[in-house]
Order: C-alpha cells, then structure tokens, then sequence
C-alpha cells in the first residue's frame, strides 16, 4: 500500500492502456504548495509543450481570481500554453466536469494541503479524485 502522505515527490498514477498526454490540468488552490507544484512543473521540464488548463474553485475570498492570473502569468512567461478557468461549485464536481468537458489527458493535483484532522473529517479531494478515476 502506498501511503501519500509519506511520499516526499511527485506520484504518476497512470491506466494500463496509457497514452501520451497532450494537454494536463493543474487544480491550482492558490496556496504555496500549489505555487511549488508550478516551480516545479517549470523547471521539471516534463510537461513542456503541453497545454495547460489551470483551474481554481473559487473561494469566493476576493483573492482568487488574482491568484489565478497570477500563475498563469507566470506559466505563460515560460513557454505554456495556458487556459486559466475560474470554476464554480463543489471542488470534487467541479474538477471533474472540467476534465471531462476539455478532455483533459493528465491531472496535476496536491496532495494533504490541510491538517491530519480536517483531511480526517473531511476527507482528500485527490484521494477522492484518485478513487474514482481510470
């Protein structure tokens, strides 16, 4: 069993019938970890040449639609092909309205950005997502 918390780098889960991705979608939160994960997605240099759908659900804290644009920016001014989207509703559907609308090839997603307790109670939108992908 792999436990992710416990996974200090980045995790490819990908189906036996795997095809090269063409595009990926970064669920983007605005936090600082999701800003790594754009440092990384720069300098990493594997999704080069890819089109970037950058996603956010809004928080609706006045902030977001700013943060948004910022990172998209910023992938943009290093060679991305960015569609920055402001979605709205619950995260979990959210994200996976998108993907399906954009047929989206590969999903970049943070893992355990909260505490032990609320991913407890609460439970892990990647976990979620992870269960019920193919």
């Amino acid at each position: 069993m792999l436990y992710l918390s416990q996974v200090h780098t980045p995790v490819a889960i990908v189906p036996p019938q795997f095809h090269e991705p063409t595009n990926f979608m970064l669920a983007y939160d605005g936090s600082e970890s999701t800003d790594k994960a754009i440092t990384q997605i720069i300098k990493g240099g594997i999704l080069s040449g890819l089109d970037c759908h950058l996603v956010m659900v809004d928080k609706q804290d006045g902030h977001s639609q700013d943060k948004l644009d910022t990172a998209s920016a910023r992938l943009a001014e290093n060679g991305f092909n960015v569609r920055a989207r402001m979605l709205d509703g619950d995260v979990y559907q959210a994200l996976w309205r998108y993907k399906s609308d954009h047929a989206v090839d590969l999903m970049v997603m943070g893992a355990f950005g909260h505490s032990k307790w609320r991913q407890f109670f609460l439970g892990s939108t990647t976990l979620k997502m992870l269960e019920d992908s193919r």
